[in-house]
């Protein structure tokens, strides 16, 4: 099941091998395999740490030259055998993909990257702690490739990632599917760029909702607000991104509090990048009166600047977590905690 979640155009292809599945939660899935493959064009690309192939597989179908390189046997074979049958025009090589860099005195239009970020013991945060060392690699990686993609952890931090690639950055995409953050990918090449662009992509049922903006230090002052008629929610995307206020500028929303990242309007704005919700009744953070005004017995409830979880709520005010209305933990501009009952608009 979890095979054909990631990947449903080969979960019909019966002959197709399945890794162990340490290696599958680090495979793209279909919906961000697809999109990268979206972004490159030319006629060469090098994916340098192959895994599974399912990168792989779909830039093949943009570059006519795509080269699949894979240091482990176990998962060499298995991929170099599912490749043939999806397009015997794939090269596979079991090595090491610098060495086969270093060897080379070609320039390929691209090199790709998905650096092993976690092991068999524990997930890993740090750029320098992936194999391999992206940074340490660079300069190699511009010898021999006209662009660099790197997929990369969502825990990845995206200001220090930028920072290790100086000018060199020109985009860095954040992928999510279903309100959880997926993947970073990082663009880069030889020409200086003065900013970095930076877009968030989150796909939702059929829906696209896509942001784009410039990665700087500038700060984005919206105006604080009590709760207003509407409350909106940014997608996981963009919260990882941190485009959060720029968006609310767009959108002339109000923040509920400085480091509440929840916003505020008396319209409705139905193209807002996010979850939008009508507010029904605003309370003091008192289970007492609390349970004297509403009559529902559960809620969704959501915690934002706020010193107790969902769970912790639901105890103290005697609920149950469910239902179709939403309960939002929240402290507001007054420093107060609040709860804000909501249904979706």
């Amino acid at each position: 099941r979890t095979n054909g979640e990631k990947c449903p155009s080969l979960a019909s292809k019966d002959e197709i091998v399945y890794p162990p599945s340490y290696y599958l939660e680090q495979t793209s899935s279909e919906k961000t395999a697809r999109f990268k493959a979206s972004l490159v064009n030319g006629e060469s690309l090098v994916d340098m740490t192959g895994g599974f192939g399912i990168d792989t597989y779909f830039f093949s179908e943009n570059i006519p030259e795509t080269w699949y390189i894979e240091q482990d046997p176990v998962i060499y074979s298995i991929a170099a055998k599912n490749l043939r049958l999806l397009n015997p025009a794939i090269k596979t090589i079991n090595g090491d993909s610098l060495d086969f860099l270093r060897s080379s005195n070609k320039k390929f239009h691209w090199l790709y990257l998905d650096p092993i970020r976690r092991t068999k013991e524990k997930r890993l945060l740090s750029v320098e702690e992936y194999s391999p060392n992206i940074i340490d690699i660079r300069e190699l990686l511009f010898e021999h490739g006209q662009n660099i993609m790197i997929k990369l952890s969502p825990m990845t931090d995206i200001t220090q990632l930028v920072k290790a690639f100086g000018n060199h950055a020109s985009h860095v995409y954040v992928l999510a599917i279903d309100n959880e953050c997926k993947e970073l990918v990082l663009i880069a090449d030889v020409k200086p760029h003065e900013d970095t662009v930076i877009e968030s992509i989150h796909w939702i049922k059929d829906k696209e909702e896509r942001f784009v903006s410039i990665l700087n230090d500038k700060q984005h002052n919206v105006t604080l607000s009590d709760p207003l008629e509407y409350l909106y929610e940014p997608n996981a995307a963009i919260f990882k991104a941190q485009q959060y206020d720029e968006q609310a500028e767009k959108y002339s929303l109000f923040k509920l509090h400085p480091n509440t990242h929840l916003y505020t309007s008396s319209q409705y704005h139905a193209a807002y990048e996010g979850k939008a919700y009508k507010i029904k009744s605003i309370y003091p953070f008192d289970a007492r009166s609390f349970r004297r005004s509403t009559r529902s017995a559960s809620f969704n409830i959501k915690t934002r600047n706020f010193p107790l979880s969902p769970a912790d709520v639901a105890k103290k005010l005697g609920i149950k977590e469910g239902g179709n209305e939403f309960l939002f933990c929240v402290k507001t501009k007054d420093q107060k905690l609040r709860l804000i009952v909501s249904e979706k608009a």
